[in-house]
């Protein structure tokens, strides 16, 4: 007994130094537990102090943006240093935006830019940005106004891109769909004011299923938003800038109409029928009314300008040889003849003083268009309502690209803009007809002023293409801008079957997601196409 007794006590001998020993190693762990997460917490900290300045930075990036587009189409300027109010640190958390470069690529205007954040307790950090211009060749098809009796037609017309369409109460958005046809939208639509929708034999209830949706957006209902928000119409001075960028190869303001005193094709600022040579610096600058055709070949282009249909026409043919393997331009009239190095493509360097561009401007009609396009160029007109100067394109045959994105299987620069009052097909036009650029029709007065009807794309018929012959199918392939959309043919609201004129369908040209044609209207906006965070050093 006395034996067992013994070992208990040795027993409760040994549990007290390990409770103890217990016990230490518990105090140790937890002091190391509170260590760390009260060095866990100082990194949160610093973390987010540092975050704060990153946010800051990219605010000012988000500053310089705004500022981009309140000046388009100027240049912007980097705002001073701006500071927030203080905090309870007593410091001015702030950020420094400075723009590090710009310029003109695939036409439109990119800024680099560089962002210094600092936050109230000190942290620093850089970001560093890339922003394009937007342009309205984001669109597939956009307008603003739709004529009275103009439907959108299932079967029978299709848009593959974006698209904006406008009506009012007393002209809305027809849209006549039947289960089973051809969808009309393949991407997303948007449309601003009132929608009628129709079916075969007077029929005129919505889509009220996916199934149905499918004749109308191949993506369904969710792909059709309705708004009370119009986007922007661009100002005008787009002619101003593109006369000004054809006859002098100086950048214009928008202010002012440059003019020439006889009726001739200018070519750096000279008279066709006469004999000069030297670096080219400008576009081409058509003096009167005119018959425009494009020939090409792989390495060339040929443009033949002739006396045009309307009023003050040119006097006599000139034609305009560019040739891209020798870096030429050969400007012919009369058996006079010009050469000179450079050719009048893309947008030039006008941001720095004159240069060679592909600005083509005519001061008057352009009754006939057609051909095969080589290069990047900008066809336009005047469009000042104010000075009772309002010129059309009539297009009177098919235009195309000399490397054909739609069938070349190459990477094409080929590219065309069309910007007139009007821009009308003719009548005798081809039955099957392609366009191939990137239209804009209308000013700022005709979107003011619906009820003039005007600023469209339409037959030369005007809103009345009854008179014309059933035709072919008509695509445009690249972009379709206008203020007043116009129908270009007749169906049978029974069948939904064509009766007079032209089907037409608008297949976006896919370039245009970053590209332009030279000097086309731009959405006076800026997308960040790319954006890096620096750490707490610049960039670059």
């Amino acid at each position: 007994m006395l034996n067992v007794r013994a070992r208990e006590n040795r027993k409760r001998g040994f549990a007290l130094p390990m409770a103890l020993l217990l016990l230490v190693v518990m105090l140790l762990l937890v002091g190391g537990l509170a260590t760390l997460v009260t060095q866990e917490l100082r990194n949160v900290a610093y973390t987010g102090f540092d975050n704060r300045a990153l946010y800051l930075a990219d605010a000012g990036i988000q500053q310089l943006v705004a500022e981009e587009e309140l000046s388009s189409p100027g240049l912007a300027v980097a705002p001073p240093q701006y500071y927030f109010p203080a905090d309870p640190n007593g410091l001015k958390p702030s950020y420094i935006a400075t723009i590090l470069n710009h310029n003109v690529v695939n036409n439109r205007r990119t800024y680099l830019m560089q962002s210094e954040g600092l936050s109230s307790e000190g942290y620093t950090r850089y970001v560093e940005a890339l922003s394009l211009e937007d342009s309205f060749a984001d669109y597939n098809y956009a307008g603003w106004a739709n004529a009275p009796g103009n439907y959108f037609v299932s079967g029978l017309m299709q848009f593959n891109g974006r698209v904006y369409l406008g009506g009012g109460a007393s002209d809305p958005v027809n849209i006549w769909w039947q289960n089973g046809l051809a969808s009309i939208f393949e991407d997303k639509v948007t449309v601003e004011g009132t929608l009628a929708w129709a079916q075969p034999n007077g029929g005129n209830q919505p889509p009220n299923s996916q199934n149905d949706w499918a004749s109308v957006d191949s993506h369904g209902s969710s792909w059709f938003k309705q708004t009370n928000q119009p986007i922007s119409f661009p100002p005008d001075a787009a002619g101003s800038i593109i006369a000004t960028e054809a006859l002098t190869g100086i950048a214009g303001n928008g202010s002012s109409m440059p003019s020439e005193s006889t009726h001739d094709v200018y070519v750096n600022d000279n008279a066709a029928n006469s004999t000069n040579t030297g670096a080219l610096v400008t576009g081409i600058y058509v003096n009167g009314s005119t018959n425009l055709s494009f020939s090409s070949t792989a390495t060339t282009e040929t443009m033949t300008f002739k006396p045009g249909t309307g009023s003050t026409p040119i006097t006599s043919q000139v034609t305009v040889t560019v040739d891209y393997y020798a870096n030429t331009t050969t400007v012919v009239e009369n058996g006079k003849t010009s050469t000179y190095s450079g050719v009048p493509s893309g947008a030039g360097s006008s941001v720095s003083g004159a240069s060679a561009n592909g600005a083509i401007f005519v001061n008057g009609d352009v009754t006939s268009l057609s051909g095969t396009v080589n290069g990047q160029q900008t066809i336009a007109t005047n469009d000042d309502n104010e000075n009772s100067a309002e010129n059309n394109i009539t297009i009177s045959g098919n235009i195309n690209y000399e490397h054909d994105p739609q069938s070349c299987g190459c990477q094409s620069t080929d590219m065309l803009g069309i910007i007139g009052h009007n821009v009308e097909v003719a009548s005798n036009a081809p039955a099957n007809l392609t366009i191939e650029a990137a239209v804009f029709a209308g000013n700022s007065y005709d979107y003011a002023h619906q009820n003039t009807k005007q600023g469209t794309f339409e037959t030369d018929q005007g809103q009345s293409p009854g008179n014309i012959p059933k035709k072919g199918p008509l695509l445009v392939y690249g972009s379709m801008v206008n203020n007043y959309i116009s129908p270009l043919g007749v169906f049978n609201s029974n069948n939904g079957h064509l009766v007079n004129g032209w089907a037409d369908s608008y297949t976006w040209d896919s370039r245009f997601q970053t590209n332009s044609p030279p000097f086309y209207p731009s959405l006076s906006s800026y997308t960040i196409v790319g954006w890096t965070d620096c750490g707490s050093n610049p960039c670059s």
